[in-house]
């Protein structure tokens, strides 16, 4: 194996070497020592143990700099997303457009403005709500004594026969 191939493979192991735990409710990153990883790594591939040069071990260092640089990118979003500050956490900008104020005359101008839309719109829509107006109503019907007297009578006699039929069987 080339001198090469073993840093550039130090070097993946060391930045696969962050571990997650799960601490009451929280995840909490944990790098393990340098020594450690070289020593599962080696493991892993099967191949024979080697000696840790300088080499090797700057690789690794630089490996768990570059780690420790994109964690503490990701970890300061993270802060900015908890703090509320969701557009400069997208955009990447670290300042928000000042608010703009309306002082009170203009806000009287924009409500009489939006009154006025309203009534408009109104107006518009009285026509159609006077022609309807204008037709006759249907005259609510009334049940006369008479006929309520014949109807209850009718229902008195169908439950009447009802129960004389379950009686039969």
């Amino acid at each position: 194996m080339r001198r090469a191939d073993v840093v550039a493979s130090q070097i993946n192991a060391a930045q696969m070497s962050l571990e997650i735990e799960h601490r009451e409710n929280e995840l909490v990153p944990r790098l393990i020592p340098c020594k450690m990883v070289l020593a599962q790594h080696a493991s892993q591939t099967y191949m024979p143990a080697q000696k840790l040069t300088p080499d090797i071990i700057n690789a690794a260092i630089d490996g768990f700099e570059s780690q420790r640089r994109r964690i503490d990118s990701q970890i300061a979003e993270l802060r900015q997303l908890l703090n509320g500050d969701r557009a400069s956490a997208a955009s990447g900008a670290n300042h928000s457009a000042p608010k703009r104020k309306v002082s009170a005359a203009a806000r009287r101008r924009m409500a009489a403005a939006q009154k006025a839309r309203w009534a408009k719109v109104r107006a518009a829509s009285a026509p159609t709500a006077s022609a309807s107006a204008a037709k006759p109503t249907k005259r609510e019907r009334m049940l006369s004594a008479a006929g309520r007297k014949a109807i209850s009578e009718a229902a008195k006699k169908r439950w009447e026969l009802k129960r004389a039929g379950a009686r039969k069987s």
